[in-house]
């Protein structure tokens, strides 16, 4: 029911630094003739420092298209994380996201509600510490 297409690139521009990129494009088939094209584009960075930390960081954005319907959305998002490693199975680590959705339908539209949040803006920090097996 869904036809994507994906691409993503990647770089160890040094030692210590990876670089990605990436692009797809979706189009998700429903039921009376309803579907939605997607199409999202990302580029991140990840940093290694020192021996046990390393930093994150993201963006992304994305575009749909609700075909049969009068209406677009807008998702921006950017991220960044730094993870510290205190033991071979402990870690501790936080990260931030900053979230950007935006949509011409109205509020009142049962699509709206439906298929996606209305215009909104959000920030998360979040802080863990994480057990691995």
């Amino acid at each position: 029911k869904t036809i994507r297409g994906k691409m993503n690139l990647g770089w160890n521009a040094r030692e210590r630094t990876r670089l990605m990129f990436g692009a797809s494009r979706s189009q998700s088939l429903g039921a009376n003739n309803f579907s939605v094209v997607s199409t999202q584009i990302n580029a991140g960075v990840t940093e290694t420092i020192g021996l046990a930390t390393t930093l994150n960081a993201n963006v992304n954005e994305t575009w749909r298209t609700y075909r049969g319907l009068n209406r677009n959305d807008t998702v921006f998002e950017a991220n960044v994380s730094l993870q510290h490693a205190l033991t071979q199975r402990w870690s501790i680590g936080a990260s931030y996201i900053y979230q950007d959705n935006r949509t011409n339908a109205s509020k009142t539209s049962f699509q709206a509600s439906r298929f996606m949040l209305e215009n909104y803006t959000r920030q998360v920090v979040s802080l863990w510490v994480s057990c691995h097996y």
